[in-house]
């Protein structure tokens, strides 16, 4: 038995009229479809992420917030020197920067001059009002270090510094500087369990020493992830000398050029 399948063929397939293209038309003689088509999409997907929309009605507020953001706070750790040109006396500083500085690590962070720096908030400076205060003396100044701040580290440090100089008024605190001399070795020192550890356990202190107060808002500020925090954090407050600190932010601080800080410009060694 034989069967017999019928195929019905387009017809039209074979018959097929070339399109005429205008003139300008991208396809041109020897350019494929698809390397146009893939073009075209490179092309939208740039132009969407090059010019994202913007509601009108809220680029007002985008603009502020925007302006909130571009503040960098540095946090900066002075140290002046001794009569045998040892760290001693440090001295924290919160400052904020106009613009955000450059991450790479070059002498000139911002043209020649560097960037003006703003003065935040100081630890236990001459705006507390007590006989006992700690100021920077631009002539024996050693070093100075500095640490970029998250916003989140800022607002704690600035909170923090002020909780400190409200004790320090409250208390009529006595200030102290802490001697290089050496009471017990570092690697003891998370053992000892003595004296003030935090500013709860400053509220009832009348003495302190300047390199304690700045390791205790050095603990409480900076986030715990950091080195420098942990650095920090294997120091006692009461037993650390400055030199320890000053160990502990030369190698997780970066140095700033002393002449521009005098002059209050913040450029990077």
């Amino acid at each position: 038995m034989h069967v017999v399948v019928n195929s019905m063929v387009d017809k039209t397939s074979n018959k097929m009229r070339t399109l005429e293209l205008p003139p300008d038309h991208r396809v041109l003689r020897g350019t494929s479809v698809m390397a146009v088509m893939k073009r075209d999409a490179s092309a939208f997907h740039m132009l969407n992420a090059s010019q994202p929309y913007m509601d009108p009605a809220v680029i007002s507020e985008d603009v502020d917030e925007e302006d909130c953001r571009s503040l960098n706070y540095q946090l900066l750790i002075i140290m002046h020197a001794d009569v045998e040109r040892r760290p001693c006396r440090p001295v924290l500083r919160v400052v904020s920067l106009p613009t955000p500085t450059n991450t790479v690590l070059s002498r000139i962070d911002s043209g020649p001059d560097g960037r003006e720096m703003l003065l935040s908030c100081q630890l236990a400076d001459s705006s507390v009002n007590t006989d006992f205060h700690l100021d920077v003396e631009d002539r024996k100044v050693l070093c100075v270090y500095a640490l970029s701040l998250t916003d989140a580290e800022a607002n704690r440090m600035i909170n923090n510094v002020s909780r400190f100089n409200t004790l320090f008024v409250q208390n009529n605190t006595v200030m102290a500087e802490r001697s290089n001399l050496a009471l017990v070795p570092v690697f003891l020192h998370k053992t000892i369990m003595i004296g003030p550890r935090c500013i709860t356990d400053m509220r009832n202190c009348s003495n302190a020493t300047d390199c304690q107060i700045t390791v205790i808002t050095l603990l409480e500020s900076i986030d715990k992830s950091r080195s420098l925090s942990v650095k920090v954090g294997c120091l006692h407050p009461y037993l650390a000398t400055p030199e320890n600190l000053h160990e502990a932010c030369s190698v997780f601080m970066r140095k700033l050029e002393i002449s521009a800080f005098k002059s209050g410009q913040f450029r990077f060694v």
